[in-house]
């Protein structure tokens, strides 16, 4: 095989490969890719990562609160005169150089550690809950906006079809009045009044599908520029149990599990300030050198027990632990309202849904009938037994017809996805 052949092989599979790609799935997202897109890009996510990560340092920081400290400390002094305390390490000199290794390791104080230590536990808990709560909100966000880019494709593919119907339908009228003179000029005129405020809705049309399609991207939180179109999705009806949800939201929602767990770091932070009121004993070992010229000659250490007990603060102890107890009953009575709203907010969820589910059965056998009369009217039109506006009232009652169907259908998909957020399950999605 020549050099010209091959590199003609490889600019052919190359070409190849190029065109599959383009014709790849991958260009069509489904609703579960759009969710895990939103769960790798959203920037509010992002921002709720970076809070856990910095609760997570604190915590590890409150772990270490026990152990002992230990440190290095040199210093150098120019001194006026040279106390006799001093001259044991640096004679006469006036200059004193000081280097010390020092350990402090808390013995008692009063539970503040371990209380420390759990609400620092508490809060990355309750913060972890709250990125889950935002999360569910974000992908409730993603279905809402998939839903309604669905629901405005299919309005601009009815207001295609429809131009395209009346315009043939205006051709084939023209043609009839210039042979026969109906049907008359009056009907003609209403007709193309008719095509143009249908391409007006078209481009009305056009421009809420980009709209709707920028939301999406939005909120997923990629470039909105992309060149993707979205799936279509089966009608479906779940069917679901009034108790089972609301057992399901008032106990897996994530909002009211995160604010259980700032319940406890409240009580955590009482016990943590209420150490203030006990004794603080510390151990303290100290060893070191002091000279005035090197290599330093003797050495220096020292051991012992610090007791500090606090007698008068001028009450600041007892506000600090009033101040956390009136946060702990702020904490519950704030929970006990989310919950109270919670359940409201999955009952009004559940009647809106039930009722949604309803009206796709009687939007269908509208759409139905609507279908069947204008197949009747186009046949008695041909037949010359029905007239040019009857044929048009009939279209435009077709087309409600399938505007009202797909509005239920998004109605239905909307109230479905708030039960799902309502209830905690878009945590489901990993």
């Amino acid at each position: 095989m020549t050099k010209i052949s091959a590199c003609i092989l490889c600019l052919s599979i190359l070409f190849m490969e190029c065109n599959a790609l383009l014709k790849s799935p991958t260009d069509i997202l489904s609703l579960n890719d759009c969710i895990e897109l939103a769960v790798q890009n959203n920037p509010k996510l992002a921002v709720y990562k970076s809070k856990i990560k910095q609760k997570e340092d604190s915590y590890a920081i409150a772990k270490t609160n026990s152990w002992a400290e230990i440190g290095l400390n040199a210093s150098y002094n120019r001194l006026s005169y040279t106390p006799q305390m001093k001259q044991r390490f640096i004679g006469n000199s006036l200059d004193d150089y000081q280097a010390r290794f020092g350990l402090k390791q808390p013995l008692y104080t009063g539970g503040k550690e371990s209380a420390t230590k759990r609400e620092s536990l508490y809060s990355l808990e309750a913060m972890q809950k709250t990125y889950e709560e935002i999360r569910n909100e974000v992908l409730f966000g993603v279905k809402a906006a998939y839903y309604k880019l669905l629901f405005s494709q299919e309005i601009l593919q009815v207001k295609k079809e429809l131009l395209e119907h009346l315009v043939s339908f205006l051709t084939t009228a023209r043609e009839l009045n210039a042979r026969t003179g109906s049907p008359r000029e009056e009907v003609l005129l209403r007709i193309n009044a008719q095509v143009k405020n249908t391409e007006q809705e078209l481009i009305s049309a056009e421009r809420n599908v980009a709209v709707s399609k920028k939301a999406l991207f939005n909120v997923i939180g990629i470039d909105v520029n992309i060149q993707k179109g979205i799936a279509e999705m089966e009608v479906t009806a779940r069917e679901y149990s009034l108790e089972e949800i609301l057992h399901k939201g008032l106990t897996d929602r994530a909002v009211l599990q995160s604010m259980d767990k700032e319940i406890k770091r409240s009580k955590a932070l009482i016990d943590s300030t209420k150490s203030a009121y006990y004794p603080q004993i510390n151990l303290l070992l100290m060893y070191g050198y002091e000279w005035s010229q090197f290599p330093p000659q003797q050495d220096d250490w020292t051991a012992g027990v610090t007791l500090d007990i606090p007698l008068w603060d001028w009450n600041r102890r007892k506000l600090r632990v009033s101040q956390a107890e009136s946060f702990v009953e702020e904490t519950v009575s704030l929970r006990n309202l989310t919950e109270k709203q919670t359940q409201y907010e999955i009952e009004s969820a559940y009647l809106n849904y039930k009722s949604n589910v309803e009206r796709i059965k009687i939007a269908e056998e509208g759409l139905q009938a609507a279908q069947k009369s204008l197949s009747l009217f186009e046949k008695r039109y041909k037949d010359a037994t029905a007239s040019s506006l009857e044929l048009l009232d009939a279209e435009q009652s077709f087309l409600q017809a399938r505007i009202n169907y797909t509005q239920v259908i998004l109605d239905t998909r909307l109230s479905e996805a708030e039960i799902e957020r309502l209830t905690g399950e878009n945590n489901e999605f990993k």
